[in-house]
């Protein structure tokens, strides 16, 4: 194979008086890097705490250029089907793209006009940290406004997935080094059920 891997799992620590360091959550993820400078994303964000529990499955292929392609997501809110769906952007016709399905808003077909954006916004924190590579540290300390697509406004992505868009401002500060816990995840033997 010519993609190289890497794979992770991050904790969700609680920051809230009485709970600060418990585990609220978490998400395992991998990123598979392909020879023409591609990346595909994938996340399962367990989401516990505050109530209803958040279940999140993501996809994302990101281009050579560093431009999104396309984006797949299902999720469960409460241990219930909550929506599923695909976005996708179409550079030739500058657009985006959004087929969905969720209990609550049925069948879902959209398309806007893109413009000017920067990203696809997923939801998992490690899609956040892989964003903040669009920053050009050679400029040092810097600021930067970026625009988002994303499948929900919800701060959880906590709805059935459609087009949301959404613009921050990301700041590079400086360098910092940081030591972080690295949990042994054991391979066991590939079963089918």
């Amino acid at each position: 194979m010519q993609h190289r891997n890497v794979r992770g799992k991050i904790r969700y620590l609680s920051a809230k008086p009485g709970q600060e360091g418990q585990e609220r959550g978490r998400e395992w993820f991998n990123f598979s890097h392909h020879a023409d400078g591609s990346v595909i994303m994938t996340a399962q964000c367990e989401i516990e705490e505050p109530d209803p529990t958040v279940l999140r499955n993501i996809t994302c292929h990101i281009g050579p250029d560093r431009k999104p392609q396309n984006l797949l997501v299902h999720l469960t809110l409460g241990d219930e089907f909550l929506g599923s769906g695909w976005m996708a952007y179409d550079a030739a016709a500058n657009q985006i793209t959004c087929e969905s399905y969720g209990p609550s808003i049925g069948r879902n077909s959209e398309t806007r006009d893109a413009g000017e954006f920067d990203a696809f916004g997923t939801h998992p924190v490690v899609s956040d940290g892989f964003t903040t590579r669009m920053m050009d540290l050679s400029k040092g300390p810097h600021r930067r406004r970026l625009k988002f697509f994303l499948p929900s406004h919800d701060h959880r992505g906590a709805t059935p997935p459609q087009i949301a868009s959404l613009e921050m401002t990301m700041e590079y500060v400086g360098e910092e080094e940081k030591t972080v816990e690295v949990e042994h995840i054991p391979m066991s033997p590939l079963s089918l059920c």
